[in-house]
């Protein structure tokens, strides 16, 4: 996978309008979230983001509880090249952090992540939307050359094939 990083943070929006203009299919894109008391941007010490397009495996799960919690409950409404619209995948974003932190098991796999960092994260996305600053794709290497000659992307990182 390659990551990519975009110039400036964009709202769902904006970075859906941008691929598509760009002919750019994430595998996933990542997310930062409005910070109240900083006035900025943030991660914090989280890496979180969504698979972009559909391809999940089915979970059991309380669907009133944790509405689009997996990519695959989008699949019938999305392929390859569409991305779904900003409420569902704004829902499905908070089921995904809410579902953690109800979940010990995946909780626990989240090495990084702290109840309270989760729970800013989902206070943000709920009250602000969504912010994208990068994404992964898979490519050879004409597209990422082509990607990387695109006036949005300031930094590419390459992990090398094993």
């Amino acid at each position: 996978h390659v990551q990519l990083t975009l110039d400036r943070v964009y709202t769902y929006e904006e970075y859906v309008a941008w691929c598509a203009d760009n002919e750019v299919f994430p595998h996933w894109t990542a997310l930062c979230y409005w910070n109240e008391e900083d006035k900025g941007y943030t991660t914090g010490s989280d890496l979180i983001g969504f698979r972009t397009f559909s391809s999940s495996i089915g979970v059991q799960f309380d669907d009133e509880t944790y509405p689009y919690l997996t990519k695959f409950s989008l699949s019938e409404m999305e392929d390859e090249t569409t991305f779904a619209s900003e409420d569902i995948t704004k829902q499905h974003v908070l089921s995904m952090l809410r579902y953690t932190q109800d979940a010990p098991t995946f909780y626990e796999m989240m090495q990084e992540q702290t109840p309270d960092s989760l729970q800013y994260w989902e206070a943000s996305i709920e009250k602000n939307g969504l912010f994208i600053y990068g994404f992964t794709v898979t490519a050879q290497k004409e597209e990422l050359e082509r990607l990387a000659a695109l006036d949005a992307i300031t930094y590419i990182y390459t992990d090398p094939a094993v």
